[in-house]
């Protein structure tokens, strides 16, 4: 099969970056400029502040699991997840 023939995509459609292709390339990029020189790259946080992401981003997960696991209730679908009894309790 021909690139394009019987697909929904046309040639001139396959050979544009999609968004997400430009993202994981440019985010590529900088992991790998990091590893090579780590010491040139400034802080984003202080170490307060990273706490405090840390803390927050255990609590939304927290809280994405538990909404999640509600939607499964109420269409009577089991849903487990590894951590799920760490994060909100025994079911």
């Amino acid at each position: 099969m021909v690139l394009g023939e019987g697909s929904e995509r046309s040639w001139k459609e396959w050979s544009k970056p999609r968004s997400g292709d430009l993202i994981y390339s440019r985010n590529r990029i900088l992991h790998m400029a990091y590893l090579w020189k780590p010491n040139d790259a400034p802080s984003v946080l202080n170490p307060s502040q990273a706490l405090d992401l840390a803390k927050l981003a255990t609590k939304t997960a927290s809280e994405y699991v538990a909404s999640l696991s509600e939607a499964f209730d109420e269409i009577q679908l089991p849903i487990r997840t590894i951590r799920s009894v760490e994060l909100c309790g025994e079911f």
